[in-house]
């Protein structure tokens, strides 16, 4: 649960706490970039969402991938070799 100011370094936290490595994170704002950039870094998989309202270019660029709706984030994860197309070199 968010409470106070600093959504941003509580949803970090968050991540590193579960294993930054071991998550995919999805995020559209720029109270999100944190999450994601840790997730990015770490190894796990960091998914800006774009869903209508717009994604904060800080989301984008601490992001692996940007998609548009949750539905398209959450079939990454269910057909992985979607994610690993879009990713290989």
């Amino acid at each position: 649960m968010l409470q106070g100011v600093a959504h941003d370094n509580q949803k970090r936290d968050f991540v590193r706490r579960l294993g930054a490595k071991h998550i995919a994170v999805f995020g559209n704002g720029n109270n999100d970039r944190l999450q994601l950039k840790a997730a990015k870094r770490a190894g796990g998989l960091a998914v800006a969402v774009e869903n209508g309202e717009g994604c904060a270019v800080d989301a984008v660029l601490n992001a692996h991938l940007f998609v548009t709706g949750i539905n398209n984030a959450l079939d990454l994860l269910r057909s992985t070799d979607r994610c690993k197309a879009t990713l290989r070199f």
